[in-house]
């Protein structure tokens, strides 16, 4: 069962039985979220204080639970995702981040590469072969590399940093990759949840100071374009979580005045533990409104076509109404019409005429009369010959 659908009046019954705290036991969701439902469905709920009055053999009014307010609904879908959402937002920190306060597990870099992990060997040649771009930062020719943002300054320190996080990473138990599709990424697999990350140094630009080969042109009248700005290499580093922006406090750690990215790697995991929490809560959330807009969206549906069965309805009975009427003002005006041949002066010759009339006349209104049944004429036997052949087609 993937979910269950509690209706107005069934939740009204509830949260006047018992209270709301019992109610989101029973169905093992959190107590904002019946309080939520009971906005959705426009229930009225117990004010403050009143199950303790109940406690003590006070009496208590209820509220009626009236009609349907506008803007709510009659009914609600709670579904397992919710269920699981409040097993996922406990107030309790997961096991894995009290962890990392623990001597055993405190991350400390090292500066030598000398027992250096087989993917930092790797990418050291890569990023000594790198070719530089025009902000100055190193570009390796492997289609597949650390997402290391940094230049020739800051290379070897980046490296050591990402060193020191292979082994955190594999001590834990979480996964590192690499993908190249369509740049160079690595992320880590927290929780079962992958979560991108970088190093990048901060890149300052200053006004371009023009260089003696531009001097030169210029002083030749040649027409130069010099950039407006140079960049310049800082030398500070930042570590960054590049997913689930929002849903964590924080996602960058950086080199300051007294801080370095390599005293941070512990509250790093922390972060990627929290975020990977917060990615599976989020999930649950989006497909939780989703289950809730398709839940609408199968109820309007059911609405409209209601509303276009009841109009189909209501204009065939005007129009059954309409040909009953109209039947009746024919018989009435036969009747008339039997009356003056009967009291008039009608040739005895005529009187046969004036008969058959009368009787096709009253066939002809019991066809009008959808209560009634006629014999056919050549009328009706056409049209159903034109249906069949235009059906046949």
């Amino acid at each position: 069962m993937d979910s269950l659908i509690i209706d107005r009046k069934e939740l009204y019954d509830l949260v006047w039985s018992k209270p709301i705290t019992k109610i989101a036991k029973d169905y093992n969701i959190s107590d904002s979220m019946v309080i939520k439902i009971c906005k959705k469905l426009g229930v009225p709920r117990p004010g403050p204080g009143h199950w303790a009055k109940v406690a003590v053999g006070k009496k208590v009014r209820q509220l009626p639970l009236g009609r349907l307010p506008k803007g709510c609904q009659e009914q609600y879908c709670i579904s397992v995702y919710q269920q699981k959402r409040k097993l996922l937002t406990s107030d309790q920190d997961h096991p894995l981040i009290h962890r990392e306060i623990l001597d055993d597990y405190k991350i400390v870099v090292s500066n030598s590469l000398e027992a250096a992990h087989p993917l930092v060997v790797r990418n050291s040649k890569s990023f000594s072969n790198a070719t530089v771009s025009e902000k100055l930062i190193l570009q390796p020719r492997a289609k597949t590399h650390f997402d290391l943002r940094v230049t020739e300054s800051t290379k070897d320190r980046a490296l050591a940093i990402m060193n020191t996080l292979l082994f955190a990473f594999e001590k834990r138990g979480w996964v590192f990759g690499i993908s190249s599709d369509p740049e160079s990424a690595m992320n880590v697999t927290v929780l079962e949840e992958p979560i991108q990350f970088c190093v990048e140094e901060k890149i300052r630009h200053v006004e371009h100071v023009p260089t003696e080969k531009e001097k030169r042109a210029r002083a030749a009248g040649k027409w130069v374009w010099p950039p407006r700005y140079d960049p310049v290499a800082t030398g500070h580093l930042s570590l960054q979580i590049l997913a689930g922006y929002g849903l964590v406090a924080r996602h960058t750690w950086s080199d300051g005045k007294v801080q370095r990215v390599e005293g941070c790697l512990n509250k790093f995991c922390v972060a990627l533990v929290e975020l990977a929490e917060a990615i599976k809560v989020n999930r649950v959330r989006r497909e939780e409104d989703e289950k809730q807009r398709e839940l609408a969206r199968v109820r309007r549906q059911e609405l409209k076509d209601a509303r276009e069965a009841e109009i189909v309805k209501r204009e065939a009975l005007e129009v059954d109404f309409a040909r009953w009427e109209k039947a009746n003002r024919l018989r009435q005006f036969i009747n008339e019409f039997e009356v003056s041949v009967r009291t008039g002066s009608v040739p005895a010759e005529d009187q046969a005429s004036k008969q058959q009339w009368i009787a096709w006349a009253r066939n002809y209104a019991n066809l009008v009369d959808p209560l009634s049944e006629g014999v056919e004429t050549a009328v009706e036997s056409a049209e159903k010959r034109y249906f069949a052949s235009w059906w046949a087609k």
